[in-house]
């Protein structure tokens, strides 16, 4: 009888070890969006004003995010970063382990500014907010977004680094 509570008390041990070994390896895999950045065309009147606006949509391994309303005051030739709130749906979204062939990202525009946006680039912390894991930028050369327009970043627009 001794020897079977010692062999139930093993396969419970050996469970709860491989229950917390799945969980760390979860934890490190965890990427989770910190902030977004908004990269304008330098070029005339590539910038936006309070009349226009844009968003994007994020997605990686573990689906999409979506930042709702970014701004609306864009200079030529500038980079924005947002974060916390200002980041909608993407605050903290985790979006799994990254790299070039599984980031994609859909940038939005409304209103009756355009804009001409070369990139949108988005980091990501580990769990504990302590360090970014990643950057990943993903390329909308050339592109001018007008009225309700979008664009989505195909396979070879977004690098990881």
């Amino acid at each position: 009888m001794a020897h079977l509570k010692l062999v139930a008390l093993s396969v419970i041990l050996a469970f709860l070890l491989s229950c917390s070994v799945i969980q760390t390896t979860a934890a490190q895999e965890a990427a989770l969006v910190d902030t977004v950045g908004v990269v304008v065309a330098c070029c005339s009147q590539c910038g936006m004003t309070t009349f226009g606006y844009i968003a994007t949509k994020i997605c990686g391994p573990n689906g999409c995010c979506y930042t709702s309303h970014l701004g609306n005051v864009f200079d030529d030739c500038g980079a924005y970063t947002f974060g916390g709130a200002g980041i909608g749906d993407c605050d903290g979204f985790d979006i799994g382990p990254i790299d070039d062939s599984n980031v994609q990202v859909g940038l939005y525009h409304g209103g009756t500014d355009g804009a001409q946006i070369d990139s949108i680039k988005f980091q990501v912390v580990n769990p504990n907010n302590t360090a970014v894991v990643q950057t990943a930028e993903c390329f909308f050369e050339n592109v001018f977004l007008d009225g309700t327009s979008f664009i989505v970043s195909e396979p070879g627009d977004c690098i990881v680094f």
